[in-house]
């Protein structure tokens, strides 16, 4: 239960006593500006402290507050006695049925609430009462969010790193986790495109006995990720060839003699030669493409030049990468 509504002198709040704090949010233009404009519509929850007011909830409101000098504002006062696990859940359950919540907001959440709840069932169970998703491996994910490092848990909040990514960097050494996340931070790689990076990065490392760390400051890839006026998504496609090739230079060679054979191919655009899968086989596929007898009849031609083309004897012939 709380009281009444009263009005509070904004300097005895202190808000620097923030265990309570859950949104990622650090703007408040927007807030101040409805603030000034339509009053404090919904007044933060305090709690008496030995010196003034410690904060529950509405951090936020408060600092808008601060933003436009104002003197004093108007405030809910928890009842003397309030329990830690009673202002944990008026602070998860009041920003969590306000608006959707980032990762990390939902991992502070469950930060907030854990120490309440031995089992991660209970917790779940909680968490979906305060309006919070409540699976026991999403919950397990947030909580391991807690304990990463402060530039991937904003990567997270941000959508820069995918969640899915955090057992994965918790598994590295901070030093190598951090640098992944540099990494990922810079290029924004699709989810499947960090695993693949993180993939390469561990089997690159094992083989030559050196770091993740080591391996991502080598001037190769420096300059892939600080190259600031390149596109991203070129960035990234760099990035994953240069590891591909230092993972596995034979099937890099094979790749490139193969396109360079391709090309003196001249197949054009209606007829694609799709090669085994990591050049380990030897059946060869085509993709031809035609829209009438007309079309067909020309690839037959193309198919049967090709039979006698030196150059489609020397793919054919070529040796598989493991017999190398």
């Amino acid at each position: 239960m709380t009281s009444d509504s009263i009005c509070v002198d904004i300097g005895a709040v202190n808000t620097h006593a923030d265990d309570l704090r859950i949104s990622t949010r650090r703007d408040i233009d927007a807030l101040a500006a409805s603030i000034r404009h339509l009053g404090l519509m919904h007044a933060p929850l305090l709690r008496k402290a030995d010196e003034g007011y410690t904060v529950i909830c509405g951090f936020r409101r408060i600092e808008a507050c601060r933003r436009l000098q104002m003197a004093s504002l108007p405030a809910r006062l928890a009842e003397a006695g309030i329990s830690a696990r009673r202002c944990a859940e008026l602070a998860v359950a009041d920003n969590a049925l306000q608006r959707p919540l980032d990762e990390l907001e939902r991992a502070r959440c469950f930060r907030l609430l854990q120490p309440f709840y031995t089992q991660i069932d209970a917790l779940s169970r909680a968490g979906r009462r305060l309006g919070l998703p409540a699976g026991s491996a999403y919950i397990r994910k947030l909580l391991q969010l807690c304990e990463m490092p402060p530039p991937i848990q904003q990567a997270v909040a941000r959508g820069d790193i995918s969640l899915s990514m955090v057992d994965a960097l918790g598994k590295c050494v901070p030093a190598e986790a951090a640098a992944l996340a540099e990494i990922f931070i810079a290029l924004k790689p699709s989810l499947n495109k960090q695993r693949e990076i993180l993939q390469l990065c561990r089997e690159i490392a094992a083989r030559e006995g050196t770091s993740i760390q080591a391996l991502l400051q080598t001037p190769e890839l420096r300059a892939v990720v600080n190259a600031h006026d390149e596109d991203a998504n070129r960035r990234v496609a760099v990035l994953r060839a240069a590891l591909r090739k230092r993972r596995m230079p034979a099937l890099s060679r094979a790749q490139q003699q193969f396109e360079e054979q391709v090309c003196a191919l001249d197949l054009g655009r209606d007829l694609v030669l799709i090669p085994p899968a990591g050049f380990e086989g030897r059946t060869y596929r085509f993709d031809l493409r035609f829209s009438s007898i007309v079309d067909l009849r020309r690839q037959a031609d193309r198919l049967r030049r090709l039979a006698e083309h030196p150059v489609m004897a020397q793919i054919l012939e070529r040796r598989q990468l493991n017999d190398e």
